[in-house]
């Protein structure tokens, strides 16, 4: 069974972005919690604003949330940072209690009750400034007029619970979106957010494995040294100098990756797999992008996505299946012999 949502790109994956600077590191690191990660940074430099997720299918009344987050330890009195919403309103978030620069804030939970917010506590674990070592939260909410109830974890631990409480103030029923935006007003103090997951599974037990290109594949139709692309920086102006170019349409490039070493993942199957397109056009429109896997000596083609600026973009495509066997990955090891790379087009 695939996973509902997985959040990877901020820019490409946001249905609106009010208000709010969005930046991006390059930098990549690992979580105590033992799931790699892409640091993405957003910053506020206006007085308010968040950037906007569609989860409308499925609608939820229930569902799990989870991701690694730091903060700069620094936060201002009355800024939402998480927003669940319906269709028409805004209906639960968290919300920063006092203005502090200092190690120790406190965060409420609100509820929307058709007109005004209603705060119903405060969460016993502090989550802007209790950030070292990259911890993963995850969040259970679900939407009810007696049975509603907010969890929180860190690294697995229950660290908040409001037990069963009235969650359904306001007209919408079901979670169709969240936002998130930042706590404090400065470049020096941003948000760090990994790969975020909505689904309506537990996602405590998820974890992550981050692969780059180690060598070339059998297709080497692409212009360009493989070093040039063996990069976990998606999101990093890596091809502003370093590239590898499309010159025709049916011009195929595949790389072996770096294998995940199944050691590190007892008992855990494969969930779903993500592949991760960073580049520009030479001339706009330019040539559409499709992600192509080989297994086994054969070559199987996603859908394509161009590249529209001469600057940069980005795409991701999950992959919840094998394409050689239409179901689900079966194990490490099969993900592992996968050559992954792309195939340029005319056509989607």
């Amino acid at each position: 069974m695939a996973i509902d949502y997985i959040i990877t790109d901020f820019i490409a994956q946001a249905t609106s972005n009010t208000g709010i600077d969005i930046y991006y590191d390059a930098a990549a690191g690992t979580g105590t919690s033992g799931s790699p990660m892409i640091q993405q940074i957003m910053r506020y430099d206006q007085a308010a604003g968040q950037i906007e997720f569609d989860i409308s299918t499925p609608a939820y009344t229930e569902f799990w949330m989870s991701f690694n987050y730091e903060n700069g330890t620094r936060q201002t009195a009355g800024r939402a940072f998480i927003t669940f919403s319906g269709p028409t309103q805004d209906l639960f978030r968290l919300v920063c209690v006092e203005t502090t620069t200092g190690t120790v804030s406190t965060q409420r939970l609100e509820i929307f009750n058709g007109s005004t917010w209603d705060t119903i506590e405060v969460l016993a674990t502090d989550m802007v400034s209790a950030h070292a070592g990259w911890p993963k939260w995850d969040i259970n909410f679900k939407l009810h007029d007696t049975l509603g109830f907010f969890k929180l974890y860190k690294d697995g631990a229950l660290v908040h619970d409001t037990g069963l409480i009235d969650t359904l103030r306001a007209t919408d029923t079901t979670v169709t979106k969240f936002s998130l935006g930042t706590t404090y007003i400065s470049a020096s103090y941003p948000e760090y957010y990994s790969f975020i997951v909505v689904d309506d599974l537990d996602t405590r037990g998820l974890k992550w494995d981050i692969d780059k290109s180690a060598s070339d594949g059998f297709h080497t139709g692409w212009d360009g040294a493989e070093s040039n692309v063996g990069t976990y920086a998606l999101w990093d102006s890596v091809w502003y100098s370093q590239h590898m170019t499309a010159l025709v349409p049916g011009e195929k490039r595949t790389f072996n990756f770096d294998a995940t070493i199944a050691a590190s993942y007892i008992g855990h199957t494969v969930e779903s797999v993500v592949l991760g397109y960073g580049g520009q056009s030479i001339v706009e429109p330019g040539m559409f992008v499709k992600p192509l896997l080989r297994i086994g000596g054969t070559d199987y083609t996603l859908t394509g996505q161009t590249f529209t600026s001469t600057t940069y973009s980005s795409f991701m495509v999950e992959v919840p299946n094998d394409p050689s066997t239409g179901s689900p990955w079966a194990d490490i090891a099969t993900v592992n012999a996968v050559e992954i790379g792309a195939e340029s087009s005319g056509t989607a």
